[in-house]
């Protein structure tokens, strides 16, 4: 991290995915703390020299999504403008389809992004966000329906580069998808934790009785990691995903 705030003015980073958006996310939700020579305002300075107020950050919803998931909870000069026309930018690039679905991107990753982004934290339960609520439900249900036979979803990466084309695409939807009904149903959580739980001792049982080779809970590994590789997905801090509310 101090490399890249170091060499920040060269360092190579994909133009769609900038450097401030992922150092900041580290900053925000590593734990412990890091002791770092630059503060979270420096990088949210550099995150709004980014922004423009007609394409918000860099015409993207899923970029824009993760900059208002970042930095809507924050102190900023302009702060009511900027959240005011990324959370209008969000809703101008909304298609409603018109069979309780729709979608903000023609890239399912991307959709995924964007839902995630939002429900992660608790940016749509505030008055003002509430209008994205029903935009965000029709995507996830767009996101549910365009799950293939097998259990898999298939999807370029919105980002280019090599990686593949089922893993990673399906590794975030299912992501966006429990983070979006976690908001609605709070012992999602408990129910998902007790099937990985019960899945990894049965692995257990059969590894110490000799009677199975033990996988991990998502599957076989693959043999086909030049072209399956998958990025390590990074949520926000305390996500809905890992606690519970019991009302």
């Amino acid at each position: 991290m101090k490399y890249l705030w170091e060499f920040r003015r060269r360092v190579g980073v994909h133009r769609d995915y900038p450097t401030p958006f992922f150092l900041l996310k580290i900053m925000r939700f590593a734990n412990p703390r890091l002791e770092l020579p630059f503060s979270e305002q420096d990088v949210v300075k550099w995150i709004l020299e980014e922004w423009d107020d007609q394409n918000c950050w860099y015409g993207r919803t899923s970029i824009t999504s993760m900059a208002l998931a970042l930095i809507y909870d924050l102190r900023f000069k302009d702060k009511q403008k900027i959240v005011s026309r990324a959370r209008q930018c969000l809703l101008e690039n909304f298609t409603d389809t018109g069979n309780d679905k729709g979608y903000f991107s023609n890239n399912l990753v991307d959709d995924c992004f964007t839902v995630y982004n939002l429900c992660e934290r608790e940016f749509l339960q505030r008055a003002e966000n509430r209008i994205l609520q029903e935009p965000i439900r029709k995507t996830t249900n767009h996101i549910i329906s365009l799950r293939k036979n097998g259990g898999f979803w298939e999807s370029p990466p919105p980002y280019g580069g090599t990686v593949g084309p089922l893993i990673y695409p399906t590794a975030v939807a299912i992501r966006a998808i429990i983070s979006y009904s976690i908001r609605n149903d709070s012992y999602l959580a408990v129910q998902i934790s007790s099937i990985l739980l019960d899945k990894q001792v049965v692995n257990l049982d059969e590894l110490r009785r000799g009677l199975a080779v033990i996988n991990p809970f998502w599957g076989k590994v693959s043999d086909q990691p030049e072209t399956e590789t998958c990025f390590i997905l990074m949520p926000f801090c305390n996500p809905p995903l890992f606690r519970t509310t019991h009302k």
